[in-house]
């Protein structure tokens, strides 16, 4: 006979009688405490509830709460409702203390200890949590909803730098992750009911308040050399990060978009710097790196200091072989070799005091350096019968500050009053040569804004808080350019002028954002103005602990490049863009996202779907316009409308088997992506359009007792297909199948990757097998030794290809490029923990 479904209740409180909300309440088996069966979230009034299908035979719950001792309670067959009271931690609580941080509603994260070696990184451990997602970029999601600052030991450690603390924050540091739906710190002033989702990393006793340092020095063939080190010291009123990572093995720590967003509105040239330094290429033949990070915040009572320091050194060869064609009819052929090496230097200062516990004071200071430096030779071949060979120098230096003033003050509880000064100033200089045709060209840029910011806010409830923000800009930007003999010169000095509605409110469930009002763009020159209709709304809700839906919704507008309208300017060495555009041209820009995530900690699933489009109108692109030369020559055009659409679901899986916690987790990841465009193939507008389908499948399989700790199969599908005028022009595909096998226990830790790699083009074919490999053995706490290499085939020269193909026919023509660099190494080290 069936046995009748079981409910276990329950309510959880403190000593004091009081409802414990958000206290989180695992499942398990009494003989297996790493596969949980179910969890639960207390609410407002303590209680919890479980819906088992059988009587809970052998069953263990484990309470825990924020500030409080956790606690086991074994569950009996004759007992159907618990009453469970925690005690406060001591420690815990002189630590909320010092934080004075309201922290609510918090999920202790569970990952498979037996699955990670003391080595793996943060992200590697949040990727083995479902509702959690880390791109490759280091941007970190939870149901959807994006973090952008993880703290440590419940201190704000790592603001906007996911990546610094997932990268180098490492699995032996950790004794628990969490994530906070509802943080406040006490140094942002808001209203009680704004809070923020974080994620929050306590670490060991023995790497608080302490300095530890780790070091990595290893030497191989081919010139591979590593010099990696960590220093850090985690306290409650000191926290210091020091990162620096010297190496020639394609090992790059750093994240190219959180540079690039310390700074606001800069221009195109300091992004493609930035770019090119800190990120770099991954397929080349030589890389020579540095990456220097030093992170200090202190924080007192009423004052909190952080100031950031950040070196980037790069220096790197490579070969590429650009075939260009028309309709699969040959057109050219280049053979370029390049060097590019550059510096990066970045500080950042913060600096927040509290007037009041009503009442901050904030000063900010954002400061780079960009020098960059590329260098070409180029070997071209028109078909049939036109050759030339050149050598193109470029460099390019950036400076750039940020200075500015916050204030914020709340009055009467309901009333908020923020304002905010700022001043930016951006200097660039270019100067580009070829030695064929002796063409040079050097730039002198100059852009300049001063901002002032004022925002009133009335509190009526949590859901509904209505602001005014008013918002005045003055803007110059200076190019000048000199080519040979000819210079040209313009100049636009603008004022922005907005006002705008703002409506927003949030709770425990659910929260929204509405940003809408007009603004007027005036050119002070040309005595011209423009109306624009900004719109930034977002809606979250969560429907329980484990689904939620998002929907987003940006209206914005881009006033173009100034440098986009000279006569010509050379981007690199074989483009030289000729435009004709107002340098009072505005693009507009729409965007829309809905996002549905489901996430089941107890049954190991996540299932997400997402759709999003976007429409861009009056936008400018380059066409090829002259290629019979050693210069492409490409043409600066406006176009009408560019239209996207995506479409992405993800799925993941875990099943336990046995009591010895055999694990198999299967998932997959699937979208596409359309788009509507035009192009000018000799000044004729036709339609353009791409179509892109992705599918990535992944199977797990994670035993205790064999001679790996985990083995996966991955998979990678990519068809990318382009059509001008309805007709497919161009298509490439590519297919990525990788065996990976790894084992961690006791003192060896081991790690194998085989790959097999195929890239086609209409006209292209390459493929690529290759092997990975990492050993390490621990001698004790504080040495141990590692050989690891990657390309290991090409290397020996066993499997000697190019390293990838690309394509597109945005410029008009099909551009493919074939990367004939594969970088591999062997390297053999030690590793020191002090």
């Amino acid at each position: 006979m069936a046995q009748k479904p079981v409910v276990i209740k329950g309510i959880v409180s403190n000593s004091e009688n009081e409802f414990l909300m958000g206290a989180t309440i695992m499942l398990y088996s009494v003989n297996d405490t790493i596969k949980v069966i179910d969890y639960s979230i207390a609410d407002e009034n303590g209680k919890f509830s479980f819906d088992l299908k059988e009587k809970p035979t052998e069953k263990l719950l484990k309470i825990s709460y924020l500030g409080y001792q956790k606690k086991k309670v074994i569950i009996t067959e004759d007992q159907f409702f618990y009453n469970i009271i925690l005690q406060k931690s001591t420690q815990t609580l002189r630590e909320v203390t010092v934080d004075a941080s309201a922290i609510r509603d918090t999920v202790n994260l569970v990952y498979d200890t037996t699955k990670f070696s003391k080595n793996s990184k943060l992200k590697e451990l949040l990727r083995d949590n479902e509702g959690i997602e880390v791109t490759d970029e280091n941007a970190l999601k939870y149901m959807g909803v994006p973090i952008n600052k993880i703290l440590i030991n419940k201190k704000e450690v790592f603001v906007n730098q996911n990546s610094i603390a997932l990268d180098n924050i490492t699995n032996e540091m950790i004794k628990d992750i969490q994530i906070i739906n509802n943080y406040k710190d006490k140094f942002n002033v808001d209203f009680d009911n704004f809070n923020e989702l974080v994620l929050n990393v306590n670490v060991k006793n023995k790497f608080k308040g302490a300095l530890k340092n780790i070091i990595e020095l290893g030497l191989g063939i081919e010139k591979a050399y590593l010099l990696e080190g960590n220093s850090f010291l985690f306290s409650d009123k000191l926290n210091v990060f020091l990162t620096q990572n010297i190496n020639s093995i394609i090992e790059k720590n750093n994240n190219t978009n959180e540079i690039k967003n310390r700074q606001n509105n800069t221009s195109s040239f300091y992004s493609e710097n930035v770019s090119s330094i800190s990120k770099g290429l991954n397929e080349v033949r030589s890389d020579k790196y540095n990456n220097t990070y030093l992170l200090v915040k202190k924080e007192y009572d009423n004052l909190k200091i952080q100031a950031n320091i950040g070196f980037n050194n790069s220096n790197q060869d490579l070969q590429n072989r650009i075939l260009i064609d028309n309709n699969q009819n040959p057109v050219s052929e280049e053979i370029t070799n390049n060097n590019r090496k550059g510096n990066l230097v970045y500080t950042d200062i913060f600096l927040t005091t509290l007037i009041s516990k009503d009442f901050s004071l904030s000063i900010y200071s954002n400061i780079d350096r960009v020098d960059n430096q590329l260098i070409w030779n180029n070997e071209k071949s028109i078909f049939p019968s036109l050759n030339f060979e050149s050598n193109t120098l470029f460099n390019s230096n950036n400076f750039i500050y940020t200075t500015g003033i916050n204030t914020k003050k709340i009055f009467n509880k309901v009333w908020l009053w923020e304002n905010t000064l700022e001043h930016t100033k951006e200097d660039t200089d270019n100067t580009f040569t070829n030695d064929l045709g002796e063409v040079s060209q050097s730039i002198d840029f100059t852009k300049k804004s001063s901002n002032f910011s004022s925002s009133l806010f009335y509190q009526k409830s949590n859901l509904f808080n209505i602001g005014f923000n008013i918002n005045l800009k003055n803007n110059e930007d200076r190019i000048f350019s000199f080519i040979n003999t000819s210079s040209q010169l313009l100049y636009r000095n603008y004022y922005n002028v907005k006002g705008a509605l703002i409506v927003k409110g949030q709770n425990s469930k659910s929260n929204y954002f509405l940003n809408i009002g007009p603004e007027s763009i005036f050119f002070k020159d040309y005595q011209y103005s423009r109306l624009i209709y900004p719109i930034s709304t977002s809606f979250n809700h969560k429907f329980s602990g484990r689904k939620s839906i998002s929907l987003s919704y940006e209206n914005n507008y881009l006033l173009e490049n100034l440098q986009n309208s000279l006569d010509s300017l050379y981007i690199n060495f074989t483009s030289l863009e000729t435009a004709n555009i107002s340098e009072r041209n505005i693009q507009q820009s729409q965007n829309l996202t809905l996002d549905y995530n489901i996430a089941n900690i107890s049954k190991s699933l996540n299932v997400s779907f997402l759709a999003g489009g976007s429409i861009d109108n009056n936008f400018t692109q380059a066409n090829l316009f002259d290629f019979n030369s050693n210069i492409n020559v490409y043409n600066r055009m406006i176009f009408d409308e560019r239209e996207s659409f995506i479409l992405k679901h993800r799925y993941s899986k875990g099943f336990y088997f046995t009591r010895k916690d055999h694990k198999i987790q299967f998932g997959y990841e699937l979208s596409s992506t359309f788009s509507n465009n035009q192009i000018a193939q000799e000044n004729i507008i036709y339609p353009f359009s791409t179509e892109k389908y992705d599918a990535k499948l992944n199977l797990f399989f994670i035993p205790q007792d064999l001679f790996f700790s985990e083995v996966s199969l991955l998979t990678n599908l990519s068809n990318n297909i382009i059509k001008i005028n309805q007709n497919k022009v161009n298509s490439i595909e590519y297919n990525k199948n990788t065996l990976a096998i790894s084992k961690a226990q006791g003192n060896h830790i081991y790690s194998a990757f085989f790959y097999n790699e195929v890239f086609k083009s209409e006209t292209e074919t390459i493929r690529r097998n290759d092997l990975d490999l990492k050993y390490q053995y621990t001698f004790n706490e504080s040495i141990s030794i590692f050989t690891k290499g990657i390309a290991i085939l090409n290397l020996l020269n066993i499997n000697n290809t190019a390293g990838n193909l690309s394509t597109n026919s945005i410029s008009g023509l099909n551009i493919t490029t074939i990367n004939t660099n594969t970088f591999g190494y062997i390297i053999t080290g030690v590793q020191l923990k002090f």
